[in-house]
């Protein structure tokens, strides 16, 4: 039982990590396609069909932000994300990251789906084709 259990948590640990890479792809194409233009951290990660995917979202984008792959920067007052260059990542390398908790409701995550008109995901499910 404990070896069926260690491979079950590697298997879900892979898992996770391809789901990684998949968000900092779709992270990195937007930008790539305007970088001058900020990526709203809220327009990227909310799925405004489904709170649970929200929620995954969050989660896989926090790993991104934890490793220095991407970076969330005020744009005024709201937050805003970006891939970080490979040289860039290297020389933050030594830098402290700071880290925080966000909370999301049902109902807040409604709020902003109206707050900020999202009528699209900009992270697609997986096993399905971009729009």
């Amino acid at each position: 039982m404990p070896t069926q259990l260690k491979k079950m948590e590697e298997s879900h640990q892979e898992a996770t990590e391809q789901e990684v890479e998949r968000i900092l792809g779709y992270l990195k194409s937007y930008y790539k396609d305007d970088p001058t233009s900020p990526i709203s951290y809220y327009e990227f990660v909310i799925d405004p069909n489904s709170f649970s995917r929200t929620v995954e979202n969050i989660f896989h984008t926090s790993f991104l932000i934890r490793d220095g792959l991407a970076r969330m920067h005020l744009d005024g007052k709201l937050p805003c994300i970006a891939p970080v260059e490979e040289g860039e990542a290297e020389a933050a390398g030594s830098i402290s990251r700071k880290q925080c908790i966000i909370s999301i409701s049902p109902k807040m995550w409604k709020e902003l789906i109206d707050v900020f008109e999202i009528t699209h995901t900009m992270i697609h499910p997986p096993n399905t084709q971009k729009e």
